[in-house]
């Protein structure tokens, strides 16, 4: 599939719709890209995990210090 876009001045291109849809980026954030083949000129790109993205997937060892750490993060920092 062949799509056009423009790359600014400032060396910024936007991704064509069809495009996104394709890689299904739903939402603006950050990306890798990678040069798969200088030869070829192709490129992969990726969306880049953001740390929310973590939650959940770590499973703690101790359970009493998770909860001990939670206290102290509460006792220092507010809720936003």
């Amino acid at each position: 599939m062949l799509q056009n876009t423009t790359i600014t001045q400032k060396w910024q291109m936007t991704l064509p719709k069809k495009i996104r849809d394709i890689l299904e980026i739903n939402s603006p954030g950050r990306f890798l890209v990678e040069v798969v083949d200088e030869k070829k000129k192709l490129i992969r790109i990726k969306k880049r995990p953001d740390i929310l993205d973590l939650a959940g997937i770590f499973i703690p060892t101790d359970k009493k210090e998770v909860i001990k750490a939670r206290e102290e993060m509460g006792k220092k920092y507010e809720r936003f």
